[in-house]
Parts: C-alpha cells; sequence; structure tokens
C-alpha cells in the first residue's frame, strides 16, 4: 500500500483507520461578511494581552460555518 501523500490517521498495514475510504465528498454552506471598523473601538473590546494586528487600516470580518 503507497499512502505517500495521503495524510489522513492509518496504521502502517492499513487495517485500521479513523477514516473511510478515499473519495471523501464534502459539503457545506459559509457565510464570510468583511466590513469596515474602527479599529480603537474594537481594541476597546479585546481581553487584556490581545492586540489588532495592523496590517490593514480598518478591516473586519465575520465567518458563518
Amino acid at each position: 500500500m503507497n499512502m505517500r501523500g495521503i495524510p489522513y490517521p492509518r496504521t502502517r498495514s492499513g487495517t485500521a483507520s479513523l477514516l473511510p475510504e478515499l473519495p471523501w465528498h464534502y459539503s457545506g454552506d459559509l457565510l464570510t461578511v468583511e466590513y469596515r471598523t474602527d479599529p480603537s473601538a474594537v481594541a476597546a473590546l479585546l481581553p487584556d494581552g490581545v492586540t489588532l494586528a495592523h496590517d490593514d487600516e480598518d478591516p473586519g470580518a465575520v465567518a458563518f460555518i
């Protein structure tokens, strides 16, 4: 059995697996809302020790999976 390039959990013999055989088919819904916001207002909501990444001036995003 050649398991190269197939990174799912199998034993060396291939007799035990946590996942079914390939191919796997997945389906689902995803909604991402991107918006602009005031960075200082967002920073005020963060817990102590957590800071904003300053890669962009005022982005925000919420993902519903």
